[in-house]
């Protein structure tokens, strides 16, 4: 998954917490997940390609949705990582883009 929808599914989901969507909560937290299962689908590391990544995705993103929402696009580096599209590295991890995390950080300024 681009870089630049994972921040974008974060800020949305941090909206929709605010709205208690749950429907559209669940379809974010999917998506996500289904971006960690697709770029890990193809990697030799994994014995069930994505399984140990998923749930830290899942963890993640439903505890932060459910004790600090606003807090969940500051989470933006561990998301892209687990998530994000393997062009780089040994296919295991994404690397992250600081240049998305970096804006987010400005506007809270």
């Amino acid at each position: 998954m681009k870089q630049q929808e994972i921040m974008s599914l974060l800020q949305e989901a941090t909206t929709l917490s605010e709205k208690k969507n749950p429907q559209r909560l669940n379809e974010i937290q999917r998506l996500l997940n289904d971006a960690v299962f697709k770029e890990t689908a193809n990697s030799p590391k994994f014995d069930y390609p994505g399984a140990e990544l998923e749930m830290i995705v899942d963890a993640l993103f439903v505890s932060i949705i459910r004790n600090q929402a606003q807090a969940l696009p500051l989470l933006f580096p561990l998301f892209a990582l687990l998530c994000g599209d393997r062009n780089s590295w040994d296919g295991m991890l994404a690397k992250i883009n600081w240049t998305i995390y970096m804006q987010v950080i400005k506007n809270l300024k």
